[in-house]
């Protein structure tokens, strides 16, 4: 009715086994959706969050650290000749996000 299309290339597919599996992983057979593969991954970037098939959250946490200090660098680069208070409300503008907090 609304001609919408999936579109493979956009998607993955992640494997997560229970929580306390101890098994081996199964064999993946390949995934189809509107004719074409859909591939599987290990972790995928999601709303700018990586989310890991292990459940893992090191990734991401690693992830938006490098993010945030290389925010704080291109503030104090830019603005480097300000005052501290100045400085710290610029820090508090560009750098202190919440989006996404509630992960």
């Amino acid at each position: 009715m609304f001609n919408i299309l999936f579109n493979a290339r956009k998607s993955k597919c992640m494997y997560s086994p229970p929580y306390k599996c101890q098994t081996v992983v199964p064999c993946m057979r390949p995934t189809y959706v509107s004719g074409h593969s859909v591939e599987y991954a290990e972790q995928w970037s999601h709303l700018g969050h990586i989310v890991s098939a292990d459940r893992d959250d090191k990734h991401d946490i690693v992830n938006r650290r490098d993010i945030l200090c290389s925010q704080m660098n291109n503030v104090l680069c830019y603005f480097s000749k300000c005052q501290p208070v100045v400085k710290q409300k610029l820090l508090y503008a560009y750098c202190y996000s919440l989006y996404g907090i509630v992960l």
